[in-house]
């Protein structure tokens, strides 16, 4: 039986995958500053080209195996939601930024074009980096699998810099978006799903867009609070995966 190319080079491949997302977010950068776009429309733009992004991975999940559960879109386990604490600490991580308030200039027509782009990104990027790339880089093992699929979400946030974006800031994004890759990771690794994950992230930047910037003490505040409470949530989830490992050791 001939070896698939992901499976002889998974790093390689993962890092192609994780290009190819890359790709459509350069593309809808390039139409936004040709066509001038307002925020709105800006809003729009991205959200055709991460839609179009979406295919490429539902085609090759469709050839390749033809099942989505191998990929997490199963169903939550009482039992596996107990182990990931509920996702309360993502829970957490998400109600920080709505303290600084919503933006007191939204338009309708801005909130359902954020609305459509952010539900495209969460999925988006979670059928890449916890999907697909998490699942090829299981080859050598869950740990290095959670660790550089993180390592690839975080990075590909540099791409913010070639937009214009605060060299400082974006930094403070590739960190937070390594940690929140790795929980991401290891709660599907843990429970099987990727639903929760694409939930959790279209809510995240969906709230980042339409919530106040808030003071520079406000946003350091709450930057400590969330990484504080991933890195903590973390180390939780990785104790889990330990046991979890230990035990099936054990019955093997």
């Amino acid at each position: 039986m001939k070896t698939k190319f992901s499976q002889k080079h998974s790093v390689v491949a993962s890092i192609l995958w994780a290009l190819l997302i890359l790709s459509f977010y350069f593309v809808s950068g390039a139409a936004i500053v040709i066509t001038k776009a307002t925020s709105t429309h800006a809003m729009l733009i991205r959200a055709i080209c991460v839609f179009a992004a979406c295919l490429p991975p539902i085609i090759y999940i469709w050839r390749s195996t033809g099942s989505f559960s191998d990929y997490g879109f199963t169903k939550l386990k009482k039992a596996e939601v107990k182990k990931v604490l509920f996702f309360l600490p993502l829970i957490v991580v998400d109600v920080v930024p709505i303290f600084s308030g919503f933006k007191a200039d939204n338009q309708v027509s801005f909130i359902l074009a954020t609305l459509a782009c952010t539900l495209c990104v969460g999925f988006a990027e979670e059928i890449y980096y916890r999907g697909i790339i998490l699942n090829i880089l299981k080859l050598k093992g869950d740990r290095f699998a959670i660790i550089g699929s993180s390592v690839l979400f975080g990075l590909g946030h540099l791409m913010n810099i070639a937009g214009g974006a605060n060299v400082a800031y974006t930094l403070l994004q590739v960190f937070f978006a390594f940690f929140a890759g790795i929980v991401l990771a290891e709660i599907v690794v843990i429970t099987n799903n990727i639903v929760v994950a694409m939930l959790w992230h279209f809510l995240c930047d969906f709230l980042a867009y339409t919530t106040n910037d808030g003071s520079l003490l406000f946003n350091l505040v709450g930057a400590v609070i969330q990484t504080v409470v991933l890195i903590a949530f973390f180390i939780y989830l990785y104790i889990v995966i330990e046991r979890l490992r230990r035990k099936n050791l054990q019955r093997a």
